[in-house]
């Protein structure tokens, strides 16, 4: 897929704009000489003069008859039902993580992308399982990121 650089750099234009907005509103601690929304407002910035910069580049080169070009693979139905599987995974994922919990959620997406992808059962599950309970481990262990427990690891 081929996206012109002007509408590339005007989504990225927005989404620093936004960034810089939504990180206006956090307070800075008592104290402090910054806060949370230090880290936001620098991406922001970041995302915007991206932005900048490529809608100045794509009008150099001039405006194409089309602005998105799309690969030759989305002309093939298999192709575009896997590309949708990551999203549905995703949705999958907020609707049942929180009861079943991360690692059996995370196990069951992604062995289905992978068998999706032409890949063995087995060798996919045990990827997937040790994937998972490695992402677990870290996150929940490691970097105290609260992941869903789910009711099979309450403890987790």
């Amino acid at each position: 897929m081929r996206v012109h650089d002007s509408l590339t750099g005007a989504v990225m234009l927005l989404l620093g704009i936004g960034l810089l907005v939504g990180s206006s509103g956090f307070r800075v601690p008592i104290g402090q000489p910054y806060g949370p929304g230090l880290f936001p407002s620098v991406l922001g910035v970041g995302l915007g003069v991206c932005g900048i910069v490529l809608i100045i580049a794509g009008r150099r080169h001039g405006l194409p008859r089309r602005a998105v070009v799309l690969a030759p693979w989305t002309r093939s139905r298999r192709a575009r039902r896997r590309a949708l599987l990551v999203p549905i995974g995703i949705l999958c994922y907020v609707a049942v993580a929180p009861t079943f919990g991360f690692v059996l959620t995370a196990t069951a997406i992604l062995s289905t992308l992978m068998v999706a992808l032409d890949r063995r059962l087995l060798p996919s599950l045990l990827v997937a399982l040790v994937s998972a309970a490695a992402i677990q481990l870290f996150f929940g262990g490691l970097l105290r990121v609260p992941l869903p427990p789910g009711v099979f690891f309450p403890g987790w």
